[in-house]
Order: structure tokens, then sequence, then C-alpha cells
């Protein structure tokens, strides 16, 4: 199956039941600046596992296309089944290259090492509720070096949540995406191809991204309110260390 083929009918089948006023909406959506205001120009993603920086990816992916965002992405690790991690680094790495982004690694320091090393001034991290062990401890862990290096730089640093494995409390930024944005997170995902043997999940990504865009619409415009004009959008809860708050 060709997945890009797959994303077009299904926008296709979704903007056929639209009225037509309402279809000429969702075709055009604003640029990003003006969706999110700041956009961060070094963005490290940590991923919990290798296939979670294409899901998390929208804003990622939309930042570096419209305005050179430097993106890097650390692998937290790389899967519970020992017999399986070389092979997941492998497919990790060929996802990087669909998505265009650059790798980067643990050293000794963890998660404040790579953040101090990079120096950006977003990072990309699932949220504490996101229910997966793996998830919420990942996130608890980039928080406190989130924290440590906003102190210790004297810069203040985005973070960015994001949620896969359930609904965060009180997200506050719905990025709208392009067709084209859902098709390179699939092609991505793809890449991992002894999870997709397992869990054909890369399936399901487009009606995810459809859900976070009623879901989203409603709760940043208020229930009852017009849905933003996109198919697809992703969710995200957005923060802001300062770093008087943490020295």
């Amino acid at each position: 199956m060709d997945f890009s083929h797959y994303v077009d009918q299904i926008e296709s089948l979704y903007l056929s039941g639209l009225p037509e006023g309402l279809k000429k909406e969702v075709s055009v959506f604003p640029p990003l600046e003006r969706v999110m205001g700041e956009v961060p120009k070094r963005l490290l993603i940590i991923a919990p596992h290798p296939d979670d920086e294409c899901l998390m990816s929208g804003l990622a992916l939309r930042a570096k296309e419209e305005c050179g965002t430097e993106v890097a992405v650390l692998a937290y690790g790389f899967g519970s089944d020992p017999s399986r991690q070389e092979e997941r680094k492998k497919e990790f790495k060929k996802a990087l290259q669909v998505l265009g982004f650059k790798e980067l690694v643990h050293g000794s320091s963890g998660v404040f090492g790579v953040i101090q090393s990079f120096q950006p001034d977003a990072i990309l991290i699932p949220n504490r509720q996101d229910s997966h062990p793996t998830h919420i401890r990942c996130s608890e862990e980039a928080w406190n070096a989130a924290r440590s290096a906003a102190a210790a730089s004297k810069n203040k640093l985005m973070v960015f949540e994001s949620e896969y494995w359930g609904p965060m409390g009180n997200p506050n930024l719905l990025i709208p995406l392009s067709s084209g944005t859902v098709k390179r997170m699939g092609l991505g995902l793809l890449c991992h191809e002894g999870e997709i043997a397992r869990n054909p999940y890369h399936l399901s990504l487009p009606a995810f991204l459809i859900d976070q865009q009623r879901r989203g619409s409603e709760i940043m415009s208020g229930f009852g309110a017009k849905p933003a004009p996109a198919v697809f959008a992703q969710l995200y809860r957005r923060t802001t260390l300062s770093p008087e708050a943490w020295s």
C-alpha cells in the first residue's frame, strides 16, 4: 500500500463530507508564526522510543520547513527487548533521514548533558501523564533536566509536551498539519519495520491527527465554537521556563 495515497484518500473522504464554505477554509491555514507566536530556532525532541520521534513531530516538521528550525532527536531508549535494540537503532537512523532531523546520543551526564551540549531554545517531550511507563519516566527526567539547564544557561527554555497514549490535561497549542506533513510522519514510521510488523499503527496516524483536530478545536476555541480550519492537527502543551524561576 502506498501510504501517501492512503492519506490523500482519507483527506478526500473527509473533505467530501464538509459544506462547500468550510471546504475552502480548510484548504489554507495560517503560517506557523501566526499560530504559535515565537517559533524555536533550535528544537530538541526527546523521544521515549524509536518511532515516537515520528509520532510527536508535527510541530517540528512545520518549524523546520517554514522557519528553518534546526531539529535534533535524542532517543531516550531503544525498547525493552534486547534482541531488537540494534535493529531499532538502525530503523531510527532511517526514520531521521526521512524526517530531515539529526541524531544526538546520550553522554555520561544523560538528558541534561544533551540539552547543555545542543543548547536548544525548546524541547519536545511526552507529557507527564502519557500512560506508558517509559513515556512518563522520559518526561520526568526531561523536565528535571530542562529546569537545571534553564537555570544554568540563564536563558529561557520552551517545553512542548505531546500526547499519544492518553490525552493530556490543559493543552494550549494546536498546530494544523498539511497532508504533506502527515505523509512525512507516516513515511518515517514505516522505517520502524519491526514495530509496524507487530502493529500497523501507521494506518491509524491520519485518524489520530483528525481526532486531535476535532478535540483541539473545541478545547482551544471553546466548546461549541467554530472548529479551526484544518483536516489534520496536533495538540501540545507549551510551558516557558525562565532561568529566574529555577535559579
